[in-house]
C-alpha cells in the first residue's frame, strides 16, 4: 500500500510565492490552520521518522513526499523551494548528474543557515503577503540582491533577535 496515499491533505492551500524557502511555506500553511509554529504541522509527518525542523534542506523521498501531499503540491514543486535549487550552482564536481540536482550535506551546511534566518527589512515592507526567500538563508549572500541592503537578524527596532522557528 502506497502510504502517501493515506495522508489527508490539510483543507487551507497555501501558494508558494516567487524565491519563497520551503521553512517559509510551511511557516505560513501553519499560520493559517491555526497551529502554534511549523514543528506542530511537521509533527504530522511522524510516520516518515523525523524531519529537521529546516525542511528547506530535505532531499526527495517520504517526508518530501509527505509533505507534498498535505500541502497539495508536487514534490517536484517543494523540491524547488529547498537549497537544491542552487545544486548545479554550488556543486564543483558534475560528472554525477545527481549531484547537479541536489546538494549533498556538506554543501547544504557550508552554504546554509541552519537555525536563524536572516531577512530584508525593504523586501518585507512591499509584500502582500510575507514570505521568507530562499536565497536570504545563503551564508555568501549577505545582502538582499533587490535592495541591495544588508540582510538582518536581529529587529532593527527593539535589536531582539529573529525568531527561528
Amino acid at each position: 500500500m502506497n502510504m502517501v496515499s493515506s495522508v489527508h491533505p490539510l483543507p487551507a492551500r497555501v501558494v508558494p510565492l516567487s524565491g519563497e524557502s520551503l521553512v517559509s511555506l510551511v511557516r505560513r500553511t501553519a499560520a493559517v490552520m491555526g497551529y502554534k509554529g511549523p514543528r506542530e504541522l511537521l509533527a504530522l509527518l511522524a510516520d516518515c521518522g523525523k524531519v529537521q525542523a529546516n525542511v528547506s534542506l530535505l532531499r526527495p523521498g517520504p517526508a518530501l513526499e509527505w509533505l507534498a501531499a498535505l500541502l497539495r503540491q508536487t514534490p517536484e514543486r517543494l523540491l524547488g523551494l529547498t537549497v537544491h535549487r542552487f545544486a548545479s550552482t554550488l556543486m564543483l564536481d558534475h560528472n554525477d548528474a545527481s549531484r547537479t540536482t541536489l546538494c549533498d550535506s556538506k554543501t547544504a551546511l557550508r552554504y546554509f543557515a541552519r537555525g536563524t534566518f536572516p531577512i530584508c527589512p525593504e523586501c518585507l515592507r512591499q509584500d502582500a503577503t510575507t514570505y521568507e526567500r530562499l536565497s536570504w538563508s545563503l551564508y555568501a549572500l549577505p545582502v538582499c540582491i533587490e535592495h541591495r541592503c544588508w540582510l538582518v537578524y536581529r529587529c532593527p527596532s527593539c535589536n531582539r533577535a529573529l525568531r527561528s522557528e
